[in-house]
């Protein structure tokens, strides 16, 4: 194991020791103090709020400008995809585009995984498309 979050209630403090001494002993670990990041994802906390946030906008940022499209860079949509239903490609992809469209879409489908459920939609349906994606 290499990276290792505890999280527990106040009431539960006593059996947090207990449980943090026993990994100190069986382990070599170190502390890395108040939980910011873990395994790519920030963490935003407001105590007040009682309120937690898990963000992948680092890893959504390196995925949109390794594949974005140049020529849309600066254009936002509104909906993340088209209310119209996709149609199949009636050409055939190479294998070079098979496999970026491929690489684009497993890349979307972790996002929703992780943090990104809103996107599940979206990404079932181009999914569909993976044997043959169109332009």
């Amino acid at each position: 194991m290499d990276d290792i979050v505890i999280l527990y209630h106040p009431s539960n403090i006593s059996a947090y020791h207990k449980f943090r001494e026993k990994l100190l002993d069986a382990y070599k670990m170190r502390e890395m103090g108040k939980l910011k990041w873990f395994l790519g994802i920030r963490i935003i906390r407001d105590k007040t709020l009682r309120k937690i946030w898990l963000c992948q906008d680092s890893y959504i940022t390196k995925i949109c400008n390794k594949y974005r499209n140049k020529e849309r860079i600066n254009k936002t949509l509104l909906t993340p995809i088209s209310t119209q239903q996709l149609q199949p490609y009636k050409g055939t992809a190479t294998k070079a585009q098979i496999l970026e469209y491929s690489q684009i879409v497993g890349s979307c489908t972790y996002s929703t995984a992780i943090t990104r459920p809103d996107i599940a939609f979206t990404t079932k349906q181009l999914a569909k498309s993976l044997q043959n994606p169109g332009p």
